[in-house]
């Protein structure tokens, strides 16, 4: 049996807000995790993938490829040119966020001039790469997460909302430049272990960002619904429940398709989607605060 709810167009997208509305934290220890995870990053920069000559893209590659040209510390690098982006976002959010961003990024780049000296921790480059990779991208993810900021280029860029900006496949051929000149640099070698530490890094801001959720919310909007209902539901084996609406600014009826789906069964929604109804909208966002299991 399917499940029938009534909500306007506009509870719709504000759902969708709520969705990506970042957890909720008191001041002090949200402050404390964004160092934590500033202090994560810099240990997988300094300690692993800098004394390996590898890089994981980004501003923080940018700063390696600086450092190594010039022979001037790494901090330095990381704080001047992130401190753009700091300024970027203290424009369009409040003055918390530019306290919190700035205090993660001091402690980034401090960090940094501290290790420098200290002795790598791994030298093998492909280890170092995989840890390297890891550990910083975990730590940018969760500074992200909780409204901090030290590289939102290594990952896809968010709006304060969290949903993606459309700049993000600029930044994919940013990061892909900076591999490539690391080539150069570094030699072949390590600008193939400098793609294993940036796709790890990668995938780990992702991750950390969205808190390590593994399950999202996925909305349509068609015509078709009632094919579409019995496609789902054939093909996920799970009940997906409908939202009996009206679009706010012209009031005609709109019938909302919502399933709760596993984060690697999103592909497959949106194929039988668009094989259904090309038309049709479709939305997705991770399900914070998931409990049980995904209804059947």
């Amino acid at each position: 049996m399917m499940r029938i709810l009534t909500v306007k167009r506009g509870e719709l997208k504000q759902a969708g807000r709520d969705e990506l509305k970042k957890p909720e934290t008191g001041g002090t220890a949200r402050t404390l995790v964004v160092l934590l995870g500033s202090l994560m990053a810099a240990i997988g920069l300094e300690l692993f993938l800098l004394p390996n000559q590898l890089i994981a893209g980004g501003v923080a590659g940018v700063s390696i490829l600086f450092s190594h040209m010039t022979e001037m510390r790494l901090g330095l690098f990381l704080f001047l040119l992130n401190l753009p982006f700091v300024f970027w976002g203290a424009a369009s959010l409040v003055r918390a966020f530019s306290a919190l961003a700035a205090s993660g990024l001091l402690l980034f780049s401090v960090t940094a001039l501290l290790l420098h000296s200290v002795p790598p921790l791994v030298v093998h480059p492909l280890l170092a790469s995989v840890l390297g990779g890891t550990l910083m991208g975990t730590g940018i993810g969760i500074v992200i997460r909780y409204g901090g900021y030290l590289d939102g280029t290594i990952g896809v860029p968010r709006r304060p909302d969290g949903t993606p900006l459309r700049s993000g496949r600029w930044m994919m051929l940013f990061n892909c430049a900076v591999l490539l000149l690391a080539g150069f640099l570094f030699g072949v070698d390590q600008a193939l272990y400098s793609i294993i530490a940036y796709y790890l890094a990668y995938r780990c801001v992702q991750a950390a960002a969205n808190g390590f959720v593994r399950t999202k919310t996925i909305w349509v909007i068609s015509d078709k619904y009632d094919m579409l209902v019995q496609v789902l539901s054939a093909r996920l084996q799970r009940r997906p429940t409908i939202l009996r609406g009206s679009d706010a600014a012209t009031g005609e009826p709109l019938q909302v398709i919502v399933c709760i789906v596993a984060r690697r069964e999103e592909r497959l929604v949106r194929e039988l989607v668009t094989g259904a109804d090309r038309q049709a909208w479709i939305g997705a966002a991770p399900k914070y605060g998931s409990r049980g299991r995904i209804p059947r």
